[in-house]
């Protein structure tokens, strides 16, 4: 691989991998607890993120980190094989990326349908006082967001420090 592509897919890896985890923390720590807190005003917040489109900006920067870190470690590695991935680097390595692809499968299959799913309720509620059940469905909603956000938040955190 030539090493102007090298240098591209590491500036990629290591921006898109901050960028990606540091947004994350910000949100499963300070924005998500605040966000709950506000009540009904809240949901014009989140109503501004996903008119932003955070959700698919979050999508796309874990698409580019896990993309550039896989086509890197298989180059490093030599198409996974050799004596790299035996070495301490490549373990650790290896644990960070192993750590990161469970964080994306686990948001995905959590935080994604969750996150559907009140998007469909605040549609259903926009207009109008909520009714008692989705209040608490809603309230439900944001506590199993906010857990799972967290726990991908800390893995993340987890395969940075293995990549540092």
């Amino acid at each position: 691989m030539p090493q102007a592509v090298v240098v591209l897919l590491r500036i990629v890896h290591v921006l898109s991998g901050a960028i990606w985890v540091g947004a994350l923390v910000i949100a499963a720590f300070f924005l998500m607890p605040s966000v709950s807190a506000a009540g009904p005003a809240g949901g014009q917040v989140m109503k501004g993120l996903l008119d932003r489109k955070y959700p698919q900006l979050m999508m796309a920067l874990m698409g580019l980190t896990i993309l550039s870190g896989g086509t890197l470690m298989w180059w490093v590695s030599k198409n996974f094989g050799g004596n790299w991935m035996a070495t301490g680097m490549g373990r650790t390595i290896g644990f960070g990326a192993a750590v990161a692809i469970i964080a994306t499968g686990f948001g995905v299959a959590i935080n994604r349908p969750t996150a559907a799913r009140m998007q469909k309720l605040m549609g259903e509620m926009a207009g109008g006082a909520p009714s008692a059940a989705q209040a608490a469905e809603m309230q439900m909603l944001q506590g199993k967001m906010l857990k799972a956000t967290r726990i991908v938040a800390v893995l993340l955190m987890l395969a940075a420090a293995a990549m540092a």
